[in-house]
């Protein structure tokens, strides 16, 4: 099998002029936030000073805040590795992420959850900061005043520490990632099959992908397991069928995540040992290709988009 292997982004460097203009806007306009507002939630989550700082609008002051931080560190991980940033620019870029992993693990020591858990989602009940992984589990999820994916947001958060991690090799990124990689297994570990099944039915955004990208780097055998609980494998062996319209109406958004994490799973463990066991994870690959195979055959429009309104429809063919 033929072995492909992605360059790295300080490999790459792009002289078009519409790219590194855009390139430049992009840098810029990351520069343009303030720490303090981006950690406000968490901050107050946490019982911390904010520091008068007031959180962002929008998304940002309601049950889904706090996802934005995730991507925030991702893009500013991924513009410091970039070779098309100025050493400058990485050195003011690399403070913002700095400042913002040292504040989520000052929030993290501090905790009013769980061990190990960080959170900046607008908190309504302050005697119960992890309410919304509550009221999933409960059914609840009324996302004015219940809960609003609070998994798809930890998945985000998760992801955006991991890559500061492996792009800019800030260790205090690994220590957050880790406590929350093992909050999620303290909790998700203690579910029954009926409660997986109504967790796994809400939103989760990657879970899985995140979770297993965790394992790489702290080899933690809870992180490995942990992301084994958001392995949808029923979902998995559906597509893997190729029975007919499988995937109408399910959420694109929501469901290619999951077979990224499939995906993941296998080029993180297969061949390799997890509590002393070597491990055959080659279905995995399988669910992935089918997937793949299946949205590109017959959910893909001439355009190349693959839903609408941000679902799959009837099968094409």
């Amino acid at each position: 099998m033929m072995e492909i292997n992605a360059f790295s982004l300080d490999q790459v460097n792009v002289t078009d002029d519409y790219v590194v203009n855009a390139v430049n806007l992009e840098v810029a306009y990351l520069q343009e936030f303030e720490v303090d507002r981006l950690l406000a939630g968490f901050r107050e989550t946490a019982g911390l000073d904010t520091k008068g700082a007031v959180r962002y609008s929008g998304w940002e002051n309601s049950l889904i805040a706090g996802h934005t931080l995730g991507h925030y560190l991702t893009a500013c991980a991924q513009a410091y590795k970039s070779a098309m940033v100025s050493d400058e620019n990485k050195k003011l870029l690399f403070k913002k992420i700095k400042d913002i992993v040292d504040g989520l693990l000052e929030c993290q020591v501090f905790t009013k959850g769980r061990k190990g858990f960080v959170f900046g989602a607008l908190i309504l009940d302050r005697a119960n900061v992890e309410y919304q992984f509550d009221n999933v589990e409960h059914g609840k999820t009324d996302i004015m005043k219940e809960a609003w994916v609070p998994w798809y947001t930890m998945h985000k958060l998760i992801a955006g520490l991991v890559d500061v991690y492996n792009l800019t090799g800030y260790e205090n990124a690994k220590v957050v990632a880790s406590g929350l990689g093992d909050w999620t297994y303290n909790r998700a570990s203690g579910w029954s099959d009926k409660l997986r099944k109504k967790v796994l039915a809400i939103e989760y955004g990657g879970m899985n992908d995140c979770l297993y990208d965790l394992y790489k780097i702290t080899m933690d055998p809870k992180h490995a397991e942990a992301a084994h609980i958001f392995d949808e494998e029923e979902l998995f062996e559906k597509v893997k069928s190729g029975a007919d319209n499988v995937l109408n109406n399910y959420h694109a958004n929501t469901t290619i995540p999951k077979f990224m994490g499939a995906l993941n799973r296998y080029e993180t463990l297969h061949g390799k040992k997890l509590n002393g066991e070597e491990v055959d994870a080659s279905r995995y690959l399988e669910y992935a290709k089918a997937f793949w195979q299946m949205v590109i055959d017959k959910h893909t429009y001439i355009t190349g988009g693959n839903s609408e309104w941000e679902r799959f429809g009837l099968d094409s063919v």
